[in-house]
């Protein structure tokens, strides 16, 4: 959403991107391959994952999780540079 990709996409990006989004989930993500791929997703989705409270906490403190999805769209465009 924050990169205006499409999220039924890898990296929001159709397949001409595949080299870039390739570099990126390796750099960022240590993702190689399939295995590592879901290995991650895993680990970002359990519940003790290691970013899961994080998030969790933030969304909580920002009153994510009781806006609209209307109400969370003109907030993200007040914090965010189109």
């Amino acid at each position: 959403m924050q990169n205006q990709g499409d999220y039924n996409l890898v990296g929001g990006q159709d397949s001409s991107m595949k080299q870039p989004i390739k570099q990126m989930l390796q750099q960022w993500w240590s993702i190689s391959d399939l295995n590592s791929g879901m290995k991650q997703v895993q680990e970002l989705t359990s519940e003790n994952g290691k970013h899961s409270k994080e998030f969790v906490d933030e969304v909580k403190e920002l009153g994510i999780d009781k806006m609209s999805k209307q109400e969370f769209e003109t907030k993200l465009a007040l914090i965010t540079d189109p």
